[in-house]
């Protein structure tokens, strides 16, 4: 028999809050490192498997309930974060899921989880606010480098379109 599970939209709110948990949690009002991300993982019981995989830079799957992460050992550490975190999006919001993580979709036509899924990882990775000075002067660009995340990160924190 096959089951198919329905997933239930995932608020605004709710993906705030549960980033602002974790930054509370951490100690890190400017967002999370890598370490800590890696912390998170551990203490949701996910185990990883890392190789090379094409296109695909990551995944999340649960299979015989349990969690798995897929990250490519082909990252650097800034696209690590960035995965990471959107894949933890995934097991935090979207359980029993699988989801795949690769840059073929445009932001407009991303799935919801997708879009849910990129919206935590902003939210968990940046500061929950950008002070107003930073983004008159720098580019997109910049204050991707500044923050040290992906300019598609910082797009989706600024609320740009793409």
């Amino acid at each position: 028999m096959i089951r198919i599970s329905q997933t239930i939209e995932v608020s605004h709110v709710d993906i705030t809050r549960k980033a602002n948990y974790y930054k509370r949690r951490f100690n890190s009002p400017d967002g999370l490192t890598l370490y800590q991300l890696y912390e998170i993982a551990e203490d949701l019981d996910i185990i990883f498997h890392s190789g090379s995989f094409g296109e695909m830079k990551g995944a999340y799957y649960y299979i015989e309930r349990t969690k798995h992460i897929i990250l490519s050992n082909t990252l650097s550490e800034i696209e690590e974060a960035f995965v990471l975190s959107h894949e933890l999006g995934h097991a935090i919001f979207h359980r029993t899921q699988t989801c795949f993580f690769n840059q073929r979709y445009a932001m407009a036509f991303k799935p919801r989880m997708e879009r849910e899924a990129d919206e935590f990882s902003a939210k968990i990775l940046l500061p929950s606010q950008i002070p107003i000075d930073e983004l008159s002067y720098y580019t997109l660009y910049q204050l991707a480098s500044l923050y040290n995340v992906p300019a598609e990160l910082m797009r989706i924190k600024l609320d740009l379109p793409k």
